[in-house]
């Protein structure tokens, strides 16, 4: 997943923040819970931050700008394959 160290340690951190995150808000009745979610966030921000430090040693990129119709089309069809299926579901929700 990452091209260098400090990349992994970036995704490191920002898997680890939101995986703390996640229990806060799944134990959001309790203050712990609520301490979680701060602690969480606080570590995807600074992995954040990390990525950006390190954005600046990367080479050019591999492909050429301008292909983002591309781009879009496949997000699209990658939506229309998760909602087409609970559309023509027979037994849907919204059907009853």
């Amino acid at each position: 997943m990452a091209a260098n160290k400090a990349q992994g340690r970036s995704f490191a951190v920002l898997l680890i923040g939101l995986t703390i995150a996640c229990a806060g808000l799944a134990n959001w009745s309790g203050s712990f819970g609520k301490l979680l979610l701060i602690v969480g966030v606080v570590g995807v921000v600074v992995s954040l931050v990390m990525a950006l430090g390190i954005k600046s040693l990367e080479g050019r990129v591999a492909q050429r700008p301008g292909n983002e119709g591309a781009k879009l089309g496949g997000a699209f069809v990658a939506l229309l394959g998760w909602f087409l299926p609970a559309a023509v579901n027979k037994n849907a929700i919204w059907k009853t």
